[in-house]
């Protein structure tokens, strides 16, 4: 089983509010998130929170874990981390999918064949291409 990480910890200084909390077509940034990840099938998801975790506002049910990285203003490696070490606790779990929670069009179907890629290819690790450039998820 694909468990997710979703990277959730930012402060988003520059934007003045947290950004997990912007509606986009009427669902938050962060609850598209992790709809598309519970969606793809993949469980548990684990949402990193750090700056303003008390402001972020996301239902959870019992497949979603939160988990609060407290060394959040280190940097994006410290969240992966946070979210690593939580995963490590289920056993059903042989793989990884990190996600941003601010990509408003990654949803269940990219996340599919995300891993029919893995599937089919045998690579241990594969990611999304756009701009010329390879990043998450």
């Amino acid at each position: 089983m694909t468990g997710t990480i979703i990277l959730a910890a930012g402060e988003w200084r520059r934007l003045g509010q947290p950004k997990q909390n912007l509606v986009f077509h009427n669902k938050t940034l962060l609850e598209r998130a992790v709809e598309a990840a519970l969606g793809s099938g993949c469980k548990p998801v684990i949402v990193v929170l750090g700056a303003n975790a008390g402001l972020i506002d996301i239902a959870v049910n019992g497949d979603v874990k939160l988990v609060h990285n407290p060394d959040w203003s280190e940097g994006m490696a410290s969240s992966i981390r946070t979210g690593i070490n939580e995963l490590k606790k289920y056993n059903h779990v042989n793989g990884v999918l990190i996600m941003l929670c601010d990509q408003p069009f990654v949803d269940k179907a990219l996340i599919a064949a995300m891993q029919t890629s893995q599937q089919q290819t045998g690579k241990a690790i594969v990611a999304c291409s756009y701009g010329n450039t390879i990043g998450v998820p």
